[in-house]
């Protein structure tokens, strides 16, 4: 049942055989439900994390890239077969059904999201303030584990050095609108977990990168990143305190100060 898949959820947590992560955290604090629901999920990437998964190996690890991803180029194909749809025909499925088994595990990329992510990557690269912070952080794709409050964290830093840095693909990278985003989408929150992570206070700066050739960077404050300390204490505090009431199965009504609705 979902209450026997919680406690042994929870149980593994206090023993330490499971980890929180940001996007755990960030869950908890919408209700305990959504971190519970998100925990328990089947965790299928989406075409949108694969995209940006793409993305990051082309800035931060294009060495790698042969070996992380197969690039499906039918266009010779289509031209072969012909036709107003030459793709829906037996002989365009029997053809990629072939090639695909060449990917030997490697994650299959259509030519349109290649090119999309070439050009972003060359975007980054080019940004002469995206350049400069990227050749400080020389350490690529860095997993860590920390302890905090009793619970095991890990995470991936995009990259660290003289400075962290963290790569975001979005909708529309524009300074303004992405600004908020960080609130929104509680980036400051995992920005102070990796540096809780990496035991030290440097700079840290978000890479936003959007598909219509946006680049801006973002240097998180020491009062936003403060903040964030805060807010990590609290929700851990709140998280323990669901775990001895027992209330994983709250809602949004969780934070709110009424019982009897907000």
């Amino acid at each position: 049942t979902r209450n026997e898949l919680v406690r042994e959820l929870i149980d593994k947590l206090i023993r330490h055989e499971i980890y929180l992560s940001y996007s755990a955290l960030s869950n908890f604090k919408e209700s305990p439900k959504s971190f519970i629901d998100y925990k328990l999920k089947t965790k299928e990437p989406t075409d949108a994390m694969i995209f940006g998964t793409l993305v990051h190996c082309l800035i931060l690890e294009p060495d790698s890239f042969e070996q992380r991803y197969f690039v499906v180029d039918d266009s010779e194909q289509i031209a072969i077969i012909g036709g107003a749809k030459p793709r829906a025909t037996n002989a365009y499925k029997e053809w990629y059904k072939e090639e695909i088994s060449k990917a030997d595990g490697r994650t299959i990329v259509e030519p349109s999201d290649y090119t999309a992510a070439k050009i972003m990557a060359m975007n980054v690269r080019t940004n002469r303030a995206a350049a400069i912070q990227l050749k400080k952080a020389t350490d690529r794709e860095k997993n860590i584990e920390w302890e905090l409050k009793n619970f095991k964290f890990r995470g991936v830093i995009d990259g660290d050095g003289e400075i962290v840095i963290d790569l975001k693909t979005c909708a529309d990278a524009s300074p303004r609108k992405f600004q908020r985003s960080i609130i929104e989408m509680d980036y400051h929150i995992q920005a102070a977990l990796y540096l809780k992570g990496l035991g030290q206070i440097k700079p840290y700066y978000i890479i936003a990168v959007d598909k219509s050739g946006g680049v801006s960077v973002h240097l998180l404050s020491d009062e936003i990143l403060e903040h964030a300390f805060k807010e990590i204490d609290f929700l851990l505090d709140k998280f323990n305190e669901c775990i001895i009431n027992e209330t994983f199965d709250n809602s949004f009504d969780f934070w709110s100060e009424r019982y009897d609705g907000s």
